[in-house]
């Protein structure tokens, strides 16, 4: 067939299918076709020496985070607490790859119909030591998009607007509290050595670790109501604290010491001043904790006889 035509009207063809390759790519540009990247942003997590939230709903007022030695901190205005460093770690691990699903729109035009204005988003701010810090915006959630949601963002200085999976927005526009460190003791019990508790009225004891098991004052336990005991010390939570008061110089009615694989020993105290109950912790130096007396004096400590093997009795004759 193309024998039969001649060479203007094959040029005239060739042009033709040109322009219409150049208005699809132009087309696809502009819509994020053929340029759509596969991530929104990579954060270098494990450089990462500081980031900070301005939650809208705290009209921006900044919670900052920053990595000390010893894990993360949180802090405002108020003040710096020791982070939930569980919270913070599940919070960065998105971030260090951060896909997008398709690009929304530009800043130019559609920031303010998906909440990336400056007054009505949410920010996220990285510093990177010797790098410029990355803002990073969080805008409106779309919830009809799939069950777990999808969020509009921005990285400050560019024009693209992104669809992540998840409601980000959601998870950052929170207060300062969901962020701190709730965890009362913690610890693995699995590298518990030796704990000994100080008891009002002489009733203290020691469990020493001896092979699998565990003896009490030398004297076998039960090994299920030890197991239980220990998980309750290790994961008991609270999220009242007690930041206008000091404990420095008070005396500890209750007294816990932990020894495990660390140099130093875990030694959690608590503090009855009549109109409190108060906790601090060797390892949470920024936090003192508000206790409940019932619940927690029931988590914290429990009678030797009830942690002892109980031999089973012989029947009477």
């Amino acid at each position: 067939m193309f024998s039969k035509l001649g060479t203007r009207t094959l040029l005239l063809l060739v042009a033709g299918l040109l322009a219409v390759w150049g208005i699809s790519k132009w087309w696809n540009s502009r819509d994020g076709g053929n340029t759509l990247r596969s991530t929104v942003v990579e954060v270098d997590t494990a450089a990462l020496r500081s980031f900070s939230i301005l939650p809208k709903q705290l009209k921006h007022a900044e919670i900052r985070f920053d990595r000390e030695t010893d894990g993360w901190t949180v802090g405002d205005s108020a003040g710096v607490h020791g982070a939930d460093q569980a919270a913070v770690r599940d919070l960065l691990a998105g971030f260090a790859h951060l896909r997008t699903l398709r690009l929304a729109g530009s800043m130019e035009k559609d920031a303010v119909r998906y909440a990336l204005g400056d007054t009505a988003n949410t920010r996220m701010i990285f510093r990177v030591e010797g790098k410029a810090p990355l803002t990073f915006r969080v805008g409106w959630v779309d919830q009809t998009a799939s069950q777990e949601g999808a969020t509009f963002v921005n990285v400050e200085g560019e024009q693209d607007i992104h669809v992540i999976s998840g409601s980000l927005t959601r998870m950052l526009d929170r207060p300062m509290s969901v962020w701190r460190d709730q965890q009362l003791i913690g610890g693995d019990p699995a590298t518990w050595t030796r704990l000994t508790f100080t008891v009002p009225g002489g009733l203290g004891y020691s469990l020493q670790r001896e092979g699998a098991g565990w003896l009490l004052d030398g004297k076998p336990t039960n090994a299920e109501r030890v197991q239980q005991f220990f998980e309750a010390l290790s994961k008991g939570r609270n999220n009242r604290y007690a930041d206008d008061t000091k404990v420095d110089g008070l005396t500890a009615q209750y007294r816990l010491v932990i020894q495990d694989n660390a140099t130093e020993p875990a030694i959690i105290e608590m503090f009855d001043t009549g109109g409190k109950l108060l906790l601090h912790n060797s390892r949470k130096p920024r936090e003192v904790f508000l206790l409940d007396r019932t619940t927690d004096l029931a988590r914290f400590f429990r009678p030797a006889q009830y942690l002892l093997e109980v031999q089973p009795q012989a029947l009477p004759q």
